[in-house]
């Protein structure tokens, strides 16, 4: 068994459950700004006696950029192979999708989230699909066109989550659906809110 494998397992057995979040690196600010939404409670999660866990396979010179940008300081699994989602998807519990990107020689974890009780048995999971059904845009023009007026489109391209940035699930709302069914409650939330460019710009610009 994989030491991380291992790790995992260690994490989740000295806890009621884990909050997994995977991310993609310290240069995404979809990223940042989500660890910084799981920052926001973790504390709620640590006296139901869960632990908030996040995954990545960037390089881990890069953690300390993360967490510096996130202010999140649980924690963290470094996968730079990407073992632990090779076993977790071996294990049926979930499907983290790795995509080609430069400076990830194993390629990149994409986003996604586990909450996974002791036992095993699954409280929330979701993984993004960075090749999600395109969409094109059309900038539509006045121009002149030998003398006269004309309209003229350019169209593009564009993956509508844009390549496994956007359209995240609110972690705080999945917190309080997973609280509400720890308690055996009903679900505070029966659709979750889900974090759009503006979570990413704000970050970016905001910090």
């Amino acid at each position: 068994m994989s030491d991380l494998v291992a790790e995992f397992d260690s994490l989740l057995q000295s806890s009621d459950f884990l909050f997994v979040i995977y991310y993609r690196g310290h240069w995404c600010p979809f990223c940042v700004a989500y660890l910084k939404s799981l920052q926001s409670f973790a504390s709620e999660i640590t006296a139901a006696n869960g632990k908030p866990l996040v995954v990545t396979s960037e390089k881990e010179v890069h953690l300390v950029a993360t967490r510096t940008g996130s202010k999140y300081n649980g924690t963290a699994i470094v996968d730079t192979k990407n073992i632990l989602a090779a076993e977790l998807k071996k294990r049926g519990l979930i499907d983290v999708a790795i995509s080609n990107k430069g400076g990830y020689e194993h390629g990149m974890a994409q986003p996604a989230v586990l909450v996974i009780k002791k036992d095993g048995s699954i409280l929330y999971k979701w993984s993004i699909n960075p090749s999600y059904v395109s969409t094109s845009i059309c900038l539509i023009s006045l121009t002149m066109l030998w003398g006269k007026r004309a309209l003229t489109s350019v169209c593009t391209r564009m993956k509508m989550n844009l390549g496994g940035a956007k359209d995240r699930p609110d972690p705080k709302q999945i917190w309080e659906n997973v609280n509400a069914q720890l308690h055996e409650k009903p679900v505070a939330h029966e659709k979750l809110h889900t974090l759009g460019i503006w979570t990413g710009i704000s970050q970016a610009v905001l910090g």
